[in-house]
Parts: C-alpha cells; sequence; structure tokens
C-alpha cells in the first residue's frame, strides 16, 4: 500500500535514468547527422526551454535546458541565444497555454516573436496527448533495442521534473 501511495498520480512510470540518462557527447561534431528543436513551456513563475536533437531516426536526445524566471524577458531571449550556439534551431515549440499571464499580458509567444525568435503551437490544448506522446517515446523499441528518447545525465531540472510530475486526473 506505501508503494500505491508513493506512485499515485505519477505520469511516467515508465521513466528510468538508468535506460534513459547517457552520458554528454558532442552533438555538434557531427552536425549534418542531427537536426536540432527548441521547446518553450512558460509557467507561472517559471519558463522552461529545452533543446532536442533529433538523428535520422526520429530518436532524440535531450541535450540542454534552462529554467528562469518568467518575468525576465530580455534575460531569458539571451540565455536562449547563448545555448543556441552557433546551432540552426529548425522550429520552436511554445506551449499553447501560454497566451497571457500576469507577468507578460501580451503572451511570451508574442515578447519573443518581437526579439526575432519566432514560437509557434502546432500542438493542441490537449495535455494528455503531450503525455501519452512522451510516454510512447520513453518505451524500449524493441527493433533498436533503447527507448526513442534519452536525456543528457546532466540535465538536473528535466531529469527532476520528469520523475515526479504528477496528475490529480485519470
Amino acid at each position: 500500500q506505501r508503494d500505491f501511495l508513493l506512485l499515485q498520480g505519477l505520469v511516467y512510470g515508465e521513466w528510468n535514468p538508468a535506460l534513459h540518462c547517457i552520458k554528454r557527447f558532442n552533438i555538434d561534431e557531427s552536425p549534418k547527422d542531427w537536426t536540432w528543436f527548441r521547446s518553450i513551456d512558460p509557467g507561472l513563475g517559471k519558463t522552461a526551454v529545452l533543446w532536442f536533437a533529433v538523428d535520422r531516426y526520429g530518436d532524440y536526445v535531450i541535450a540542454a535546458e534552462l529554467l528562469l524566471d518568467s518575468a525576465n524577458i530580455e534575460r531569458l531571449v539571451n540565455e536562449i541565444r547563448e545555448k543556441d550556439g552557433s546551432r540552426y534551431i529548425v522550429d520552436t515549440v511554445i506551449d499553447p497555454s501560454d497566451q497571457r499571464s500576469l507577468t507578460c499580458p501580451e503572451g511570451l509567444r508574442v515578447l519573443l516573436a518581437r526579439k526575432g525568435m519566432p514560437c509557434h503551437s502546432a500542438f493542441g490544448r490537449d495535455v494528455n496527448q503531450g503525455i501519452f506522446r512522451v510516454k510512447e517515446d520513453l518505451i524500449v523499441r524493441p527493433e533498436r533495442n533503447r527507448p526513442r528518447c534519452v536525456v543528457f545525465d546532466d540535465l538536473v531540472e528535466f531529469r527532476r521534473e520528469i520523475a515526479r510530475y504528477r496528475r490529480g486526473d485519470n
């Protein structure tokens, strides 16, 4: 019964650091083999940014992270550009729930576009759709003997969040 209470509401029971965390390697040594994407999730107090490197098979590495106060747009843009480095980011997706907030009445998407960093939200507002996609990507694929999604083991914030992410609904 104790285990049930500990796991109650846990979304990513498939997450296993021994399976999904890998040692950092230099993706930029073979830039033609990887395509870069960025994802932005503006929260009420913090904004989280993740960088994904996708290989030619559609497998991907969560390769960089950034967690900053949502209120400081200048710092956010500067730190995103610094983490981008010389990489070409093919696309940036932003959580569609960020239309407006108290700290960003115009919506972060509008402010980022003004700073030359356009974002879109091709994904719907259905949180479950995104959750199920990530869950599928965490399952080991028999034909490749590995999951579709792995993460560099030094991304502390992402690892902490995915391991503890819970929801109260079904």
